[in-house]
């Protein structure tokens, strides 16, 4: 789950607003900010300071807090690293505003010369999991920080949440398909690093680059957040902190996995395919394990939608949707969702017959 970043098309009256002050206004605005943290990178910080100038200059009294999460949070970036910056609102804004807020989101991210996104939310609609990575994984930066008061979301709500994420990025993203039968396959088995290294989300890379390990190294993270969430019940705030709680609440196997791949493919290699070729023999390796570390996690994930189907209308909806997502097809699985199919709820009813359906097409 994340904080998404705005994506709205800004009008010109929007901007003539958001520059509607005068020099002297603006400069007194921005001679003010002083971040609280520093994210160990000076030209980093100028930016954030001076899109905070904009903001407050913009919207004044309607932001309580600016924070930044992902790699500048906890001092792991590399050349590619993007800048995540949240800006959690103390009072909803009107569209006018909102169109304002969106024209500087975008304006800034031109401007910038590192890639930045940014989120807005208010402050009382926030998510369960925009708590967790506000709590565990960001670094504040300006106004009124309201991390102590934060709560973690329920248990059951911040599974559901992150047990997404693999489906996410190992179905949709990693396989392109908006449908995953287990076990999975690999990506594509004719393919040195089996499938596991092309481009799929190209605002992540410089535009020359032809392949990288990005997207694989956020599905294994997210895959071993959900697992922290289901075996060990555990919250994880930041890549980091999943491959540090993996190795003290479970650590198994897989542990040394999802190290060396995190502190090779990142911290040695900064997302990109190594030169070297013990180093490639060394990926190709990570990449092979891959696929076994995926089906590890959905072994884990059809308990998991297996016991909730036994459980209340709200679970086992859930699970029926979950399973039209991702196929077991074995005959556990489809005799339960047959009886799930008689529920006296309508909506379980059809998400469990949707759910069959799904394994009668596997099956063909």
């Amino acid at each position: 789950m994340q904080i998404d970043a705005l994506a709205a098309t800004p009008s010109r009256s929007a901007l003539a607003s958001v520059y509607a002050c005068d020099r002297s206004e603006r400069d007194a605005c921005l001679s003010d900010i002083v971040l609280c943290n520093s994210t160990g990178n000076i030209q980093v910080d100028h930016i954030l300071q001076g899109i905070v100038g904009l903001y407050e200059c913009v919207f004044p009294d309607y932001i309580r807090a600016y924070y930044v999460i992902g790699s500048y949070a906890d001092a792991t970036t590399v050349p590619i690293s993007d800048i995540d910056l949240v800006i959690v609102l103390a009072k909803p804004l009107t569209r006018a505003q909102l169109t304002q807020a969106h024209a500087l989101a975008q304006h800034s991210a031109l401007i910038s010369p590192i890639r930045l996104d940014i989120g807005l939310t208010l402050e009382g609609n926030l998510s369960g999991s925009e708590c967790t990575l506000l709590k565990l994984g960001s670094l504040f930066l300006y106004g009124n920080d309201l991390r102590d008061t934060l709560e973690l979301p329920p248990l059951d709500q911040y599974q559901r949440d992150v047990t997404w994420s693999p489906y996410r990025f190992l179905g949709q993203v990693i396989r392109e398909a908006m449908v995953l039968a287990y076990p999975l396959a690999y990506p594509d088995a004719t393919d040195p690093f089996y499938g596991y290294t092309r481009k799929r989300i190209a605002a992540w890379y410089p535009e020359a680059v032809e392949q990288g390990t990005k997207e694989l190294i956020t599905g294994a993270t997210r895959t071993a957040t959900a697992l922290l969430a289901l075996r060990a019940r555990q919250y994880a705030g930041s890549k980091r902190g999943s491959i540090r709680l993996y190795r003290e609440h479970i650590g198994d196997v897989w542990s040394e996995y999802l190290e060396t791949l995190y502190r090779k493919g990142k911290g040695d290699w900064q997302y990109a395919i190594p030169e070297h070729p013990a180093d490639q023999a060394l990926l190709r390796d990570l990449c092979q394990h891959t696929l076994h570390f995926e089906n590890h996690y959905f072994q884990y994930y059809r308990s998991y939608l297996l016991e909730l189907l036994h459980g209340t209308d709200a679970e086992r909806l859930f699970a029926a949707q979950r399973l039209a997502q991702v196929v077991y097809a074995d005959a556990e699985m489809t005799g339960v969702l047959q009886q799930n199919a008689q529920a006296a709820s309508a909506e379980v009813r059809l998400a469990a017959i949707q759910a069959l359906e799904h394994i009668g097409k596997k099956d063909t």
